[in-house]
C-alpha cells in the first residue's frame, strides 16, 4: 500500500481546468486533506458519486427558527441558576 498526501474529497466541485487544449487538471479543495493510502482518493469519488446530496427534502429554516425560539423561552431560567459553591 502506498501513502502519500491526498485531497480526501475529490469530486467534479473540487477540480479546476483551464479552457487550454491538454490542459493539466488541479485540485482546488484542501481542507480536507492530509496523508493517506493514494488509492483513497480514487475510492473517495465513486462513492461521493453514490450518494444523492441533492434530494434531501428537510425545512432547515423552519428548524432553525423552532430552536432558536426554544432556546429565547428557556434563557431566563438558565441564566437564573447559580453555580453551586
Amino acid at each position: 500500500m502506498f501513502i502519500g498526501f491526498v485531497s480526501c474529497k475529490i469530486s467534479a466541485c473540487n477540480q479546476a481546468r483551464t479552457m487550454r487544449r491538454n490542459s493539466d487538471v488541479q485540485f482546488i479543495d484542501y481542507e480536507y486533506s492530509g496523508y493517506n493510502y493514494l488509492a483513497y482518493d480514487i475510492g473517495n469519488h465513486f462513492n461521493e458519486f453514490a450518494a444523492k446530496y441533492s434530494t434531501i427534502e428537510f425545512d432547515f429554516l423552519g428548524y432553525a427558527i423552532v430552536r432558536f425560539n426554544q432556546y429565547f423561552k428557556m434563557k431566563p431560567e438558565v441564566t437564573a441558576l447559580k453555580v453551586p459553591e
